[in-house]
């Protein structure tokens, strides 16, 4: 999943502006499908993350890095997302608009 707060390389631009905000690559022989629509993002990570829940393992050669959020695996991913969710809720983010 590409997420809106990542940065876009020249490719993903593109592939964005040819196809639109929902499209998928092959990364060797991997498919991968990139969303861009901000309520289809937020549908997938908290309404339907049940079902999304198969994340790409990445190895950083780094303890720190390997532990960013959108490649922890799901049962791992799903302890953070609980304790992450509180400072998302509505009441917190609304006074930043």
């Amino acid at each position: 999943i590409k997420r809106g707060n990542h940065l876009l390389t020249l490719t993903d631009i593109k592939y964005f502006k040819k196809y639109g905000p929902i499209y998928g690559v092959y990364e060797e022989r991997n498919p991968i499908l990139y969303v861009c629509d901000p309520d289809l993002i937020q549908n997938i990570t908290i309404k339907d993350f049940e079902h999304f829940r198969d994340r790409r393992a990445m190895d950083f050669g780094d303890k720190y890095f390997n532990e960013i959020f959108d490649f922890l695996k799901y049962d791992k991913w799903k302890i953070v997302r609980s304790q992450l969710m509180p400072a998302f809720s509505p009441a917190r983010l609304n006074p930043l608009k």
